[in-house]
C-alpha cells in the first residue's frame, strides 16, 4: 500500500511539472512484471588458476504505461538485477574481478506525440552494490555507487523506408560513496589522492535512425558521444628519470564517441515446411575513448620500478557479431550470439608478470559466444530457461596483480521466467 502511494505521488508530481492535468476517472493503464531466477555453474580461469563456483542469478521488472490522453502517456518503472558469480567489470582503468553485485533502478518517462514527432523526457536512480572479495559484505563494498540521470529523446516515425529517426541527450552524476584510496585494489597515483577520484559527470548526445529498404529487413545506424568530468580527479604528471611526479591544478576529462550499424533480417517462416520463424542480424561497432589523465606507477607494480606513462587511459575499440534468434512451433525460443571486440590502448605500455615494463602498447581480445532458450511450462506466462556461454579475454599484456586482461570462463545456467 506504502508503495502504490508513493508511485501515485510520484505520477502526480510528474503530471504537475509538465503541467497536464490530473484526470479524476480512472487512469488507462498497461502494467507489467517479469521476474527471472536461474542457478548454474561457471569456471572461471585467470593468472592465479581455476575457481569453479556455483552462481545464482535474479532479474525483475516492474512497469506500467499510464495514458493520460491520446498524445501523452507516462511510464514508471523499478527494475534490478541481483548475480551472485565472478565476472569482470571495468572499474578504474581495467579489469575488476567483482563476486557479487546487486542493481536497482527506478525510472519516469513522459511521451508526447505531436503528429509524426514524439518528446520524451525521462528521470532515473540506479544504485549498485558490488563485492570485490569475501571480506566485502554486500551494500558495505568499495565500489558501491548511485547514479543520478536525466534526459530526452525527440523521436520522427515515418512511414516509408526510412522508419525512425532519433536524437537523444542526457546528463548524469555517478557518486561511489564508499571509495577509499587507503584499502583500494585500483592501480596509479591518479586514483590514490582522495575519496571523490571516481566520481563523474557525464553529458551525451546519440543520434540514431531505422530504415527498412527491403522486405523483412532493417537497417539500423547510431552515433554519440559523451563528455566526462571528474572533477576530483587531478591530472598526474610525471618523471621517470627524476622519480618525481605532482597532481596538477587541473581536472580529469574524457571524452567518448560510439558508432554502431546492425542489419537484421526476419527469417522465411516455416522453411521446408517446418514450423519454424526467426531472424538473424549482424552488427559492427566502434568505441573511442581519448582522456587528458596520465598514469604514475610509483613503486606499485615493483619495488624498482617508477613509471610515467602519459595517455594512459585512451583506446579505440571494435566489435563486431551475429546474433540469431528462432521461435519453433510457437514455443520453443532460442537465442544464439557472437561477439569479437579488440581494445587497442593509445598510450598504456606492456609489462611482464613481474611488473617490469617492456616495449609496445596493450591490446586486449575479447571473444563471447553465447546461448539461450525457454519453453512455456505449468502456467501461462511462466517458462523453463536454459542458458550458457563462454567468454576469453586475451591481451600482450602480463601483469595482473591490479587489472585482470587474461581470462576465461565457459558457464552454464537453468531456472525459471514468469512475465504478466
Amino acid at each position: 500500500m506504502k508503495a502504490s502511494r508513493g508511485c501515485a505521488a510520484v505520477v502526480c508530481a510528474c503530471l504537475a511539472f509538465s503541467g497536464l492535468p490530473v484526470p479524476a476517472a480512472a487512469l488507462e493503464t498497461s502494467p507489467i512484471f517479469r521476474l527471472d531466477a536461474s542457478g548454474g555453474r561457471m569456471f572461471f580461469h585467470d593468472y592465479s588458476g581455476e575457481n569453479d563456483t556455483t552462481m545464482g542469478s535474479a532479474d525483475w521488472l516492474f512497469g506500467d504505461g499510464i495514458k493520460l490522453s491520446d498524445q501523452d502517456a507516462l511510464l514508471p518503472s523499478l527494475n534490478g538485477q541481483y548475480s551472485h558469480s565472478s565476472q569482470v567489470n571495468q572499474i578504474g582503468g581495467g579489469g575488476t574481478l567483482v563476486t557479487q553485485a546487486l542493481d536497482d533502478a527506478a525510472g519516469l518517462r513522459w511521451i508526447h506525440s505531436f503528429g509524426a514527432w514524439a518528446v520524451k523526457p525521462n528521470a532515473s536512480y540506479k544504485s549498485e552494490l558490488a563485492t570485490i572479495n569475501s571480506q566485502e559484505s554486500l551494500g558495505a563494498g568499495i565500489f558501491d555507487f548511485g547514479q543520478e540521470s536525466a534526459g530526452a529523446e525527440l523521436e520522427w516515425t515515418g512511414q516509408g523506408a526510412v522508419k525512425s529517426v532519433r536524437q537523444d541527450f542526457s546528463v548524469s552524476n555517478t557518486d561511489y560513496y564508499h571509495y577509499q584510496p587507503g584499502r583500494s585494489p585500483l592501480f596509479g597515483t591518479e586514483l590514490l589522492s582522495n575519496g571523490r577520484d571516481l566520481n563523474f559527470v557525464s553529458y551525451g548526445y546519440t543520434a540514431a535512425a531505422d530504415f527498412a529498404f527491403w522486405a523483412g529487413g532493417l537497417l539500423s545506424a547510431s552515433a554519440g558521444g559523451s563528455y566526462l568530468d571528474y572533477g576530483d580527479q587531478k591530472v598526474v604528471e610525471g618523471d621517470t628519470g627524476a622519480k618525481t611526479f605532482s597532481l596538477t591544478g587541473s581536472a580529469r576529462q574524457d571524452w567518448m564517441g560510439n558508432a554502431v550499424v546492425s542489419v537484421s533480417q526476419k527469417l522465411p517462416g516455416n522453411p521446408a515446411g517446418l514450423p519454424i520463424s526467426g531472424q538473424a542480424s549482424l552488427s559492427l561497432g566502434y568505441t573511442a575513448l581519448r582522456s587528458n589523465q596520465n598514469d604514475v606507477d610509483n613503486f606499485q607494480s615493483n619495488s624498482s620500478v617508477f613509471k610515467f606513462s602519459p595517455n594512459y587511459y585512451s583506446y579505440d575499440e571494435f566489435s563486431a557479431g551475429p546474433l540469431l534468434n528462432l521461435v519453433i512451433a510457437g514455443k520453443l525460443r532460442l537465442s544464439f550470439s557472437y561477439n569479437f571486440s579488440r581494445r587497442d590502448y593509445l598510450g598504456r605500455p606492456v609489462q611482464d608478470g613481474a611488473g617490469r615494463y617492456l616495449g609496445g602498447k596493450v591490446y586486449t581480445d575479447t571473444h563471447t559466444l553465447s546461448f539461450s532458450a525457454g519453453y512455456p511450462v505449468l502456467l501461462p506466462g511462466l517458462s523453463a530457461q536454459v542458458s550458457g556461454g563462454y567468454v576469453s579475454s586475451s591481451s600482450n599484456m602480463a601483469f595482473e596483480s591490479f587489472y585482470l586482461y587474461n581470462y576465461s570462463y565457459p558457464y552454464a545456467f537453468a531456472g525459471l521466467s514468469y512475465a504478466l
